[in-house]
């Protein structure tokens, strides 16, 4: 059988998976994986079978053990399944990245990931709101493709309690006058104007990196907070890439 036909078979039923896990835990006759399992005793005869046909499964003593090839299977399969949990829990955030400026999965784990819900559909604004405001930080790095009221103030927040603030931004925020704008307090000299669109918004604190999604209004639609030194890394990265196609403002206005 070829590799995607074991691939399938293993994934088309999820008793599969867990036999095997059982048998990994807790070696066993028949009647105790039954027992352990809670599935049909025709059912698990019948995938015993085919996982001792497959070599997955040797039998020894009355007992059933994974073979080598069984645990490699197992740990394989959960590893591609962890992989595709973490990236359909992440893909409101990760939809918005090319496929060479992904987050590092291994952090997606460790850190929070907050989206819009039909329940919730300010969720996401509100962590990052809160999570400016509890910040001590007083080194940061902004980013911002867009403007209004609610970003404003706690923009404006973040700049009065910061010693060391680079923003940057599109040239369309700059200019937009519908509300009180933070932005005229940033030194031009640490303002970057970038040829936009921007896609993503990034505030790197010292501690930490909140990375931000937006719909096609400006609404944060995800919000992926995390302290991971790899994820505070590939943020920067990102940042400091899109600050290589931004202009300084003092340079545009000179």
């Amino acid at each position: 059988m070829s590799a995607l036909g074991q691939l399938s078979y293993l994934v088309r039923s999820e008793n599969r998976p867990a036999l095997l896990r059982t048998i990994k835990n807790h070696p066993g006759r028949p009647c105790d994986i039954v027992e352990r399992c809670r599935i049909s005793r025709a059912t698990v005869q019948r995938i015993i079978s085919d996982f001792e046909e497959r070599g997955w499964i040797a039998k020894r003593d009355s007992r059933y053990h994974l073979t080598a090839a069984g645990s490699i299977i197992l740990e394989q399969y959960e590893t591609v399944a962890n992989t595709v949990n973490r990236v359909t829990e992440a893909a409101p955030v990760l939809r918005h990245f090319d496929a060479d400026a992904a987050p590092p999965l291994a952090s997606l784990a460790d850190s929070t990931l907050v989206t819009a819900t039909e329940q919730d559909p300010h969720a996401p604004l509100s962590h990052y709101i809160d999570t400016l405001d509890q910040s001590t930080a007083t080194s940061v790095r902004l980013m911002t493709p867009v403007t209004s009221p609610i970003l404003d103030d706690v923009h404006s927040r973040l700049l009065e309690a910061s010693t060391s603030i680079t923003v940057m931004t599109t040239e369309p925020v700059i200019n937009d006058r519908s509300t009180d704008h933070w932005i005229t307090d940033v030194p031009a000299r640490s303002l970057f104007v970038h040829p936009g669109p921007l896609r993503t918004g990034y505030a790197l604190l010292e501690d930490r990196v909140l990375v931000t999604t937006y719909d096609d209004q400006g609404h944060i639609q995800g919000c992926l907070d995390g302290s991971d030194p790899q994820i505070r890394t590939w943020a920067t990265e990102q940042f400091e890439s899109a600050r290589g196609s931004a202009r300084r403002l003092s340079v545009i206005r000179n």
